[in-house]
């Protein structure tokens, strides 16, 4: 991949209501079934503010978490209470240094998580080179933007290398990445559900996203298939497995897509792990599922997927489902 503009954060608009700034950033390490997970933002009352979940996959459906607050000390990513991640010329870096909240799949699906006990160390170094362009979904122009692309949403696939450590566990964080960096008006309310998977394979990179409107009709599908030489597909036709529980169920299903140029892709999909979070309609972003908070918080099931062609071609894959917490049952 040829280097390319560092892709640093926005001036904040807070004359704009509902206006955020929000990073996606982690890495899956297939083999060893380990990974990371970062999701950081501009706090809805206080932009200057940051908010930042940082999150382990460890093996057996174990998880470290924590949630973080400050004051962000770089414009080319999010630098606060320990954590790192920085924007390069050909990906990003991020370390961690501090503590989290050893857990589970089950136990974040039940409630909210990272501020109790067991406590662990948790630290990790993780660098990310780019494997394919970036995938941005507002079109020419901008006309067009889906409504929750905001003022820009970009994403892109990465290999990854790195170490994770969880108290007197070690793991290597070698594998595939993730990123999403987007801008705009945040606003929940029209919210339902959704689906996105983004598969990184040896010659492309799919982004799929499907949608439904806030009475259940399924919106036209967004994504792109993208080539390792840069050449974009768009997709016309996503089939997926909706959320169906707090904790990612279903666990197996189908995926099957179809791109402009004609090519498709039909994939038996396995959840290998899970992490439950929730947010709430004021922009709170949870690790675990809250039950008790006052509204309809969206439950989000942030995942990683083996996906297994149907001439025997395995890839690996961040999977994301949501779903509002009234229309999923309560563990």
């Amino acid at each position: 991949m040829s280097t390319m503009t560092i892709d640093r954060n926005v001036a904040p608009k807070p004359d704009v209501p509902l206006w955020n700034e929000t990073r996606w950033n982690g890495c899956w390490n297939p083999d060893a079934g380990v990974g990371i997970y970062l999701h950081a933002g501009r706090f809805r009352q206080e932009l200057d503010l940051w908010w930042a979940q940082v999150v382990a996959y460890l093996p057996d459906g174990a998880l470290c978490v924590q949630r973080l607050w400050g004051r962000n000390a770089t414009d080319d990513g999010v630098a606060l209470g320990g954590l790192d991640l920085r924007m390069t010329q050909d990906g990003w870096r991020a370390s961690y240094d501090g503590v989290g909240e050893r857990t589970s799949t089950a136990a974040m699906a039940r409630g909210v998580r990272g501020a109790s006990a067991p406590s662990r160390a948790f630290a990790f170094t993780l660098e990310a080179t780019a494997v394919t362009p970036v995938w941005d979904q507002r079109p020419a122009g901008g006309d067009d933007a889906p409504l929750h692309a905001g003022d820009a949403h970009i994403q892109q696939a990465f290999a990854t290398r790195g170490a994770l450590r969880v108290g007197e566990e070690r793991h290597d964080l070698g594998g595939i990445g993730f990123k999403d960096h987007s801008s705009g008006k945040r606003d929940f309310g029209p919210w339902r559900s959704h689906e996105f998977v983004l598969a990184v394979g040896p010659e492309w990179t799919a982004h799929l996203i499907s949608m439904a409107g806030p009475d259940g009709t399924a919106l036209p599908p967004m994504g792109a298939l993208i080539t390792r030489d840069g050449a974009q597909e768009a997709i016309t036709r996503l089939e997926t497995v909706p959320l169906r529980d707090a904790a990612g169920a279903p666990a197996s299903g189908r995926l099957a897509f179809e791109t402009d140029a004609g090519r498709t892709g039909s994939y038996a999909v396995e959840l290998r792990h899970a992490a439950p979070l929730s947010i709430t309609e004021d922009n709170d972003n949870m690790n675990g599922v809250s039950w008790e908070v006052d509204g309809d918080p969206v439950v989000v099931v942030e995942g990683n997927a083996r996906l297994v062609a149907d001439d025997g071609t395995v890839l690996h894959a961040f999977h994301e489902r949501s779903m509002r917490r009234s229309l999923l049952p309560r563990p």
